[in-house]
């Protein structure tokens, strides 16, 4: 729904689009988005992958979803970026991006924008973590492994995957729905 929010027909949503994207499907940190050059975006082994540089100077790749690599590819061509960073800010008047890096909060402050664009109830609540939990629920609930979502966010332990995981939070509403008078 918020990646619906972001209009693909101007720059600025391609960069929007692509940001949220990455965030959604590699449940990465703001930081280690924000980070990102065009150099991280690479094809190795035959598919497209993201190198992050995470915390305490690990890094980490994670295979590109084929609609992130979507949302990337055309971002990436509309923007012109050959090297630097791969996520700018915009100018003043949003026509174009500058070469500046953009930040954790401008990251923020397009999240919210585009949450609030898209609908979303509580889009004042939301945050650039917010896709952490959601990308990992969602990972949990179609099947996928606690310990594959662990390596997918850079965790060190499943412990730290677990808290958040709110499929079972998703579960225990749903016996009690069963209740009926």
């Amino acid at each position: 729904m918020i990646l619906e929010s972001c209009d693909p027909s101007t720059l600025v949503g391609l960069r929007d689009r692509a940001f949220i994207g990455i965030m959604a499907f590699t449940f990465s940190r703001v930081s280690a988005v924000c980070a990102l050059d065009r150099s991280d975006y690479v094809y190795t082994q035959s598919i497209w992958n993201l190198r992050f540089s995470e915390k305490g100077g690990q890094e980490r790749d994670v295979p590109v979803h084929h609609e992130l690599q979507q949302y990337l590819d055309d971002y990436v061509r509309e923007a012109g970026i050959a090297n630097g960073a791969l996520f700018r800010t915009t100018r003043g008047n949003k026509s174009g991006l500058t070469e500046n890096r953009l930040g954790r909060f401008t990251a923020l402050a397009m999240v919210k924008r585009r949450a609030e664009d898209a609908g979303l109830p509580d889009a004042n609540k939301m945050t650039n973590h917010s896709f952490r939990a959601s990308g990992i629920t969602a990972f949990l609930s179609q099947g996928g492994q606690l310990e594959e979502a662990q390596k997918i966010a850079g965790h060190a332990t499943p412990k730290t995957t677990k808290l958040y995981d709110h499929t079972t939070r998703q579960v225990l509403r749903a016996h009690i729905e069963r209740i009926r008078y």
